[in-house]
């Protein structure tokens, strides 16, 4: 089964992302993450999930694309 995986602004499958070792996300665990509902064939609250997202990222001096 593959999955889908969310990189860098793009949709790719599982196979197809490679993760640098030195990845500083990859080293430590460094990360921000979400936990996102989908039923009835959409994303429940999307707008309240994106902005967590950003919010987290900004605190990392990350930007999101």
């Amino acid at each position: 089964m593959t999955s889908t995986v969310w990189l860098d602004g793009l949709l790719l499958a599982d196979h197809e992302v490679l993760i640098d070792p030195a990845d500083r996300g990859f080293l430590l665990a460094d990360g921000v993450f979400e936990t996102i509902r989908f039923a009835d064939g959409r994303i429940w609250h999307l707008d309240r999930h994106l902005a967590r997202l950003r919010q987290g990222a900004a605190l990392w001096g990350w930007r999101y694309r």
